[in-house]
């Protein structure tokens, strides 16, 4: 509904969705409070949404449902759970209340240590902690961030852990009303990792769970590759290597060669950016 409105259209007589035809444009027209509707964005109130199916996979659980057996011709009581959750990084927050940006954007070991800002971003770094000890990439301090990884991987927290967590704190009401969310008070640092309770905590299997929510692999490899193309063909406002990134190669102390040049514009040239000349060949 969002695409319709919003989408830029840069040929008004090419139809491409029937948003373009004369007769949606028409309702558009005539009844103008309906056409300005469009869906929020509704955070941890998707909980509220979601309270009916919640209900309804609770019962599967418990009770189940008489169903019919085709092959052995016989009925039986079938039960159903949910394994998990499919979505992007964005919607994992509404679906599992973790915070997902900012330091406390830790969705297992719930941990902000390791997080620090590179180019206005927080990232959390020392991934090579979860390579073996004698892994040659943990020795590799010029390929990565100029240390030497000695650490081990962080503490996973279990789903009968969090949960006790979550049952020790009011998270106040739901709601993204202005007055309602500024009235909550400010969450303890203990509990800001999390927005909310979801939801799901609800089912009487959600905690035992290994793994709760998965993240949609469609859309990491379109960032992904995106990001790698734009960078390597260095696309405006496509590549991720500009002064930021440049600023932050400094600030880390690593890859002197790649630095800005003081009085100079021109950004040095990185081995893994295609030339303007061969861009043609691609």
């Amino acid at each position: 509904m969002r695409w319709h409105a919003d989408r830029e259209l840069h040929d008004e007589d090419t139809l491409i969705h029937p948003a373009d035809g004369e007769a949606w444009k028409h309702i558009d027209r005539e009844f103008p409070h309906f056409a300005s509707e469009g869906p929020g964005y509704p955070g941890k109130c998707l909980d509220v949404y979601l309270r009916p199916l919640i209900e309804e996979l609770k019962f599967l659980w418990d009770v189940g449902h008489p169903t019919y057996d085709k092959y052995t011709h016989e009925m039986f009581q079938m039960h159903a759970m949910v394994v998990g959750t499919i979505s992007d990084f964005s919607a994992r927050e509404m679906l599992s209340g973790n915070v997902v940006r900012g330091y406390k954007a830790s969705l297992e070991c719930l941990s902000d240590e390791g997080s620090s800002s590179h180019c206005s971003t927080i990232c959390r770094l020392g991934h090579r902690a979860f390579l073996p000890y004698d892994h040659e990439w943990r020795f590799d301090d010029k390929a990565f961030d100029g240390t030497v990884e000695h650490g081990v991987p962080p503490r996973r927290w279990t789903g009968e852990e969090i949960l006790a967590v979550l049952n020790e704190y009011d998270f106040g009401q739901l709601s993204n009303h202005p007055n309602i969310v500024a009235a909550i008070p400010e969450r303890p640092d203990r509990y800001k990792f999390w927005t909310h309770k979801s939801i799901f905590w609800e089912l009487p299997y959600w905690s035992n769970l290994l793994i709760r929510h998965y993240l949609n692999v469609m859309h990491i490899e379109k960032n992904v590759c995106d990001s790698v193309v734009g960078t390597v063909l260095n696309l405006e406002g496509k590549t991720k290597d500009g002064p930021k990134a440049r600023i932050d190669l400094k600030k880390c102390v690593i890859r002197r060669h790649l630095w800005l040049k003081e009085g100079k514009k021109k950004i040095p040239q990185t081995p893994y950016t295609v030339k303007p000349d061969q861009k043609n060949l691609i």
